[in-house]
């Protein structure tokens, strides 16, 4: 399930070594030229690290932009100089961090580009730099992942002779950082949304939300290494007390079982009880940390039993229809006793709370295919029936007409462009005229109503009939403006006008906060058009519609017509769109071949593997197989270029198929701690093992050849210590694994 963590901190010099931080997050060896000291962090494993720059940087910032990416080592190292140079102060604030979590749904590529996005859109356009650094970490023993990515951004602006003099201290404002981390849930749910998976996540806190669970306080890893150290000195005290009065203590457990067989089945039973003989054996927390932590924990554990239903509110916050893994899962993060586990999940099956929808067929780990029920919750329903009401009053309504000889004027307008070769916009001469289906689209939108719809797919015009509706708006007094999900999907309503102005626009948040403060300027002679409506939900939606009630303005829905696949629920502009009617945009102006635009028709409906099929029949598509290298050939020519680019495109690929695997398995069994007993029986292990043989086999002949490789190595930023790591003994501590291969690392 998709997360939130957003966290900013300055990183200062008055409570760290600011070179070392770098070093660590970029995964680096920096060299600190104010205290001397080198800071080596390049066993870290970092996957990738990049400059984002506003577009005005001067050019040594995109020289040290290139370098980055060329040679991550040396980039970084000139990037840290210039920075550290600019700041005198022995407490300066060096660098601001913004540290967020990355999605598991989304693989790598996905994640990068999303952060890119947000980065660029959210940062660089306030004249920001930022450092990038993505790590996308695995527990090769479970199999969970941890993607994430370090943002430091810098505290000056770029100059062409350096950073400014002076630091940005609006950039420090409280306001920006709260905007910020509610900008991050916006991007992360667009793209969610944009990559097929029906999953939110929100900024707000639990209290905000109306959750009453408390967040559980973070445990380092150092905590949790102390705590286990602890547990093992604890259980050897155990058995020694065991061995003394072993007899006794078995007396004394089988009268404890007893009593807990004579409880009422009906009762819930305490936790602290129900842990009695699982925590006998265990040893109190140890740290302040963990005692917090254990104590939250207990207080989550007594909410949940009080009322087992906050457990479908919580999961129906991140998804509108869910299965029980989905349940499943969360109930596991608060509830670790197996007994009352189960107790606690008959009643949720039970609760009057969730409805069941239907059932689908999907595939497990293995392949397998298998019926799973969909559910949502009665909250959900109340929630969709509320917007509907809504949706219905408003557009009922007979508000917002225009004459018609300005609708008439402002189509006959955008044909005459076409046809006139001199006046004609370029886009619009080369699609050949308004189509029917556009100029029904704008009868449609400038009639007479509170709220319009209009739905199409990619490349049938939706822009250019707004542009047309924007002229219309105009002439008859109207003031029009955009609203989006995100900045990112704001930017298509700028240039949607015939004349090139554009439709001024924002954020849909930025909307709803203005109105929630009193301070929309918007009136009866507004219209708002809110673009990409299928990412919006429904909780969001109610109030967008409140809002509109309330200012009297006109909303203009936009979406794709693949938003209006059926979800069974919370899909918001479903629904209203059902409620009111839409104008649909079906005909494909953007492509002239009718072959391509049976295949662009065939993307709007998500059918991807058929419309790729009619450019792979006309012969646009080729696949190339990548050719790796052969092992033996690559010894026996003493290539060890391609002896490293084995390793790498082995560690990769297997790295990739693992964490696959494991994702599978843990959608599957969500209560399994330990996945490598599944991961086995999964249908890609085989492919898994033979690559990861390649891998071993590759990492062998380079540790046999390690001057040869050395300076490869260094040259592609390759961590020599992860080679190592491949010949660990796995029943060995993780401290002495790692110890071993440095010995193996200095032997070679």
């Amino acid at each position: 399930m998709a997360l939130y963590h957003f966290t900013t901190i300055p990183l200062s010099r008055s409570s760290r070594n600011t070179v070392q931080a770098i070093a660590y997050r970029a995964g680096c060896k920096l060299y600190d030229e104010r205290t001397g000291q080198t800071f080596n962090y390049q066993d870290k494993p970092v996957q990738h690290v990049e400059l984002a720059l506003p577009e005005e940087a001067p050019e040594w910032a995109k020289n040290i932009q290139n370098l980055i990416k060329t040679d991550r080592q040396k980039g970084v190292q000139a990037l840290v100089n210039i920075v550290e140079a600019t700041e005198n102060r022995v407490d300066s604030r060096v660098w601001r961090e913004f540290e967020f979590s990355l999605h598991r749904e989304l693989t790598e590529e996905q994640n990068m580009a999303l952060a890119q996005a947000f980065v660029k859109d959210q940062l660089c356009l306030r004249g920001m730099g930022a450092l990038l650094n993505f790590h996308f970490d695995v527990d090769e023993e479970t199999g969970e992942t941890n993607p994430h990515c370090h943002v430091t951004a810098l505290t000056r602006r770029l100059e062409e002779d350096g950073l400014n003099a002076k630091k940005e201290l609006e950039w420090n404002a409280k306001s920006l950082l709260l905007e910020l981390r509610e900008q991050w849930a916006n991007y992360s749910n667009f793209y969610l949304k944009l990559f097929g998976h029906d999953v939110q996540i929100d900024h707000r806190s639990n209290k905000e939300r109306g959750i009453e669970m408390e967040p559980q306080p973070k445990r380092g890893r150092n905590v949790i290494e102390q705590e286990e150290r602890a547990k093992a000195e604890g259980a050897k005290g155990v058995e020694r007390a065991k061995g003394a009065n072993g007899s006794k203590g078995a007396k004394e457990r089988a009268e404890s079982k007893e009593l807990e067989n004579n409880k009422s089945k009906n009762e819930v039973i305490d936790p602290l009880e129900s842990n009695k003989d699982e925590n006998a054996d265990k040893t109190p927390p140890v740290t302040d940390k963990m005692k917090a932590f254990h104590d939250v924990q207990l207080r989550n554990l007594y909410r949940i039993i009080r009322n087992p239903d906050m457990v479908l509110d919580i999961v129906a916050k991140h998804h509108a229809t869910f299965m029980w893994g989905d349940v499943q899962k969360k109930l596991h993060q608060y509830v670790d006793d197996p007994h009352l586990f189960n107790r606690l999940e008959a009643k949720l099956k039970n609760s009057l709370e969730l409805v069941f929808l239907r059932k689908e067929v999907v595939k497990d780990f293995s392949g397998t295919p298998h019926e799973e029920a969909i559910y949502t919750t009665r909250s959900m329903l109340k929630a969709e029936m509320s917007l509907i009401e809504k949706a219905e009053e408003l557009g009922r309504s007979k508000t917002h007409s225009v004459r018609k000889k300005h609708v008439e004027s402002a189509i006959a307008k955008a044909n005459e462009k076409f046809a006139n070769k001199k006046l004609a916009n370029e886009k619009l001469k080369k699609y050949g005229g308004l189509s029917q289906d556009q100029i029904k689209a704008i009868h449609h939108l400038v009639d007479e109503g509170q709220v319009k719809c209009v739905v199409g797919i990619a490349g049938a015009g939706k822009s250019t009939a707004l542009g047309v509706c924007n002229e219309i708006w105009k002439v008859e007094g109207y003031a029009v403006y955009g609203l989006a999900p995100t900045g990112k999907a704001s930017q298509s309503l700028e240039g949607s006008s015939l004349e090139g102005d554009g439709i001024p626009s924002t954020t849909l948040h930025k909307f709803l906060k203005a109105f929630k403060e009193g301070r929309c300027q918007y009136n009866s002679k507004s219209i708002l058009v809110l673009d990409e409506a299928g990412m919006v939900d429904v909780e969001r939606f109610e109030k967008l519609l409140s809002a509109v009630k309330k200012l009297g303005v006109k909303l203009i829905i936009v979406g794709d017509g693949a938003q209006l696949q059926p979800v069974e629920a919370g899909s918001a502009f479903r629904l209203v769109t059902e409620k009111l009617g839409r104008s649909e945009l079906n005909t494909v102006i953007r492509q002239k071949e009718a072959w391509q635009k049976k295949a662009t028709v065939l993307f709007g409906q998500q059918k991807t593997n058929e419309a790729i099929q009619r450019y792979a029949d006309k012969g646009y598509v080729h696949i190339i197989e990548e050719k790796l290298p052969v092992l033996k050939d690559v010894l026996k020519n003493k290539d060890y270029e391609s002896l490293v680019h084995l390793y790498e495109v082995s560690h990769r690929v297997s790295s990739l198929i693992y964490r696959e695997m494991a994702k599978d398995v843990q959608a599957a069994y969500p209560e399994l701690k330990n996945l490598y007993s599944k991961i086995k029986q999964h249908e890609d292990f085989k492919r898994y093992i033979e690559w990861k043989g390649s891998e071993r086999d590759a990492a062998d002949a380079i540790l046999s050849n390690a001057n040869e490789c050395r300076p490869i190595l260094e040259a592609r930023a390759v961590d020599p210590l992860k080679i190592a790591l491949l010949f660990k003994d796995k029943r060995d501590t993780p401290g002495i694994q790692h110890q071993k291969a440095r010995e193996t690392l200095k032997n070679c």
